[in-house]
This record gives structure tokens, C-alpha cells and sequence, in this order.
């Protein structure tokens, strides 16, 4: 399994299983609802683009190959399932009410000055002024959890920002043959992030039986991009275009009822999408 192109993914993932993958061949399921968007990249050919902050997923369950499961119809590479946090996530054993709070700061990064028309966003100059003192991006990630016999519930936020980051100075001799547009430590240009995300969950118990999770998830992004035939450097110039943008709102309902005889299970989800790239 590999996250494909992820340099240049516009922060989505974009997931192979054993070389296979695009045009729903590994769709990615998030909490019982099918999240995977078809994204035209013109002589790139096409991505399937699922975003979410990875902050918010709990566990990850990987199956290879085509299968009997929801969801895999028309499958041949395998699916991927991601579970957001619960409250059971950030609550302690024995506790009621717990709380999540998480922090990043980075630097190798610097945030890109975008031009106002298409001819000087295809004349940017990448830095190479990389200052190691410069904490200027990060991320952070809160989130509150109650729960009782009958019900529990999350509320989880998380705001992330990254510029372009730098590349790397050593090794750059081994590979002194290479034609790419990007010297050691120089800036790598469509590659900055910046994303908002909420995430509401309530698990209802019917009994020990039976039980309802709804789950409401918001998310929303910026983030840089370029197709490959621009993917070059022309007098110390590359393209560095205006970032894409992104907004996904998803709504869910997974009904479980599971004696010791049978399991039944039911799932309603509406995703809204809103993107544009390039």
C-alpha cells in the first residue's frame, strides 16, 4: 500500500494497494460513508482525493484485493477504512469526561507569496533563505468527550498551516546526474497547507444489543498544486500557482444491532463537496 503522489496532492489521499488504485479501486470509507472524490489532472490522468485532518482518525483498517464487504463493489485494489475519534479515544477507563489537546510548531517552511494573474504566478522566485529560527506554522488539535451508560459524545477541532517547505542540502552529490528543478535547499514550491476541521460524534445504547452513532464532520482546506508539464525552472523562475481549495461537509447515521444469533447494520451518510483545483 502506498499514499500516492502525496507532494502534490493538494493535502488529500490518494491511495494504492498492490499498483492499483484510481476510478474507485480503493475507495476510502470514514465512518461508514464512502469519501472518495474523482479529480480530472489532464495529461496526469485522474486522482480519487479523500481529505480529512489526520489528527482526527482513530484506527485504520486496510483490506487488499476485491472482497464481499460494503462498499467493494467494483473494488480490485482493496478499501480502506478510517475511524474518527470517540469519546472512548481521549476518555480514560473508568473516567466520564476526558479532554484532547495536541500541538505543532515547525519550521523548514516559509509561506508562499502568490501572484494577483497568471503570468506572474508562472514567474515565482523559491527562496532559499531557510532561517531555522523561524516557528512560523504548526497545528493543534482540541476536543472534549463525556459519556454515560446511555449515550457519549465528541467534539473535536483541529487547524493546521504549513508553507513550502525547504529541501533537503545532504546527499544532493549521490544524484548529481538528476534533472529536477530543485536545488539543495531551496524552496519546493506548491506545497503549502492550510486546513480547518470539526468533528461532532454521539453514540447512542439502546441496549446491550443494539446502538446509533451519528456523525457530523466539517472540513476545509487550502492547499498548493501544479500539473506536472509546469514542474520546471526557467532563470531562477518556477510556478507557483494560487492555492486550491476545498470543503467537505459530511453527515452520517450507523444503526448496529448485534445479538449473539445475527448482526445487522445500517448506514445513511450525505456528503457535500464543494472543490476547486486546478
Amino acid at each position: 500500500m502506498q499514499s500516492n503522489n502525496s507532494r502534490n496532492e493538494a493535502g488529500a489521499l490518494d491511495i494504492g494497494i498492490r499498483g492499483l488504485q484510481g476510478n474507485g479501486r480503493v475507495p476510502i470509507i470514514i465512518d461508514g460513508s464512502l469519501q472518495s472524490t474523482n479529480t480530472w489532472r489532464g495529461y496526469q490522468g485522474s486522482a480519487d482525493r479523500t481529505y480529512i485532518d489526520s489528527d482526527l482518525i482513530d484506527t485504520i483498517e486496510i483490506e487488499k484485493g476485491a472482497s464481499m464487504s460494503k462498499f467493494s463493489g467494483g473494488t480490485i485494489g482493496g478499501t480502506v477504512k478510517l475511524k474518527t475519534l470517540s469519546a472512548n479515544s481521549i476518555i480514560p477507563k473508568g473516567d466520564q469526561f476526558g479532554v484532547l489537546l495536541k500541538g505543532n510548531i515547525y519550521n523548514n517552511n516559509v509561506r508562499p507569496t502568490v501572484g494577483p494573474d497568471e503570468k506572474s504566478e508562472g514567474s515565482y522566485h523559491p527562496s532559499r533563505n531557510l532561517k531555522s529560527t523561524h516557528f512560523n506554522n504548526g497545528s493543534y488539535t482540541t476536543g472534549v468527550a463525556y459519556r454515560n451508560d446511555k449515550f457519549d459524545f465528541l467534539v473535536a477541532y483541529s487547524v493546521r498551516t504549513q508553507g513550502n517547505f525547504f529541501a533537503g542540502k545532504h546527499g544532493y552529490h549521490k544524484y548529481k546526474n538528476t534533472e529536477s528543478p530543485i536545488l539543495p535547499g531551496q524552496e519546493v514550491v506548491n506545497t503549502s497547507f492550510e486546513s480547518q476541521s470539526t468533528l461532532l460524534k454521539s453514540n447512542i445504547y439502546f441496549n446491550p444489543y443494539s446502538s446509533l452513532e451519528l456523525n457530523y464532520r466539517h472540513h476545509e482546506q487550502k492547499a498548493g498544486e501544479v500539473l506536472a508539464a509546469y514542474w520546471y525552472q526557467h532563470d531562477g523562475k518556477m510556478s507557483q500557482w494560487t492555492l486550491g481549495s476545498a470543503k467537505v461537509d459530511t453527515a452520517s447515521m450507523n444503526y448496529s444491532y448485534k445479538p449473539e444469533s445475527i448482526i445487522v447494520s445500517k448506514n445513511f451518510y450525505q456528503n457535500d463537496n464543494l472543490t476547486s483545483n486546478i
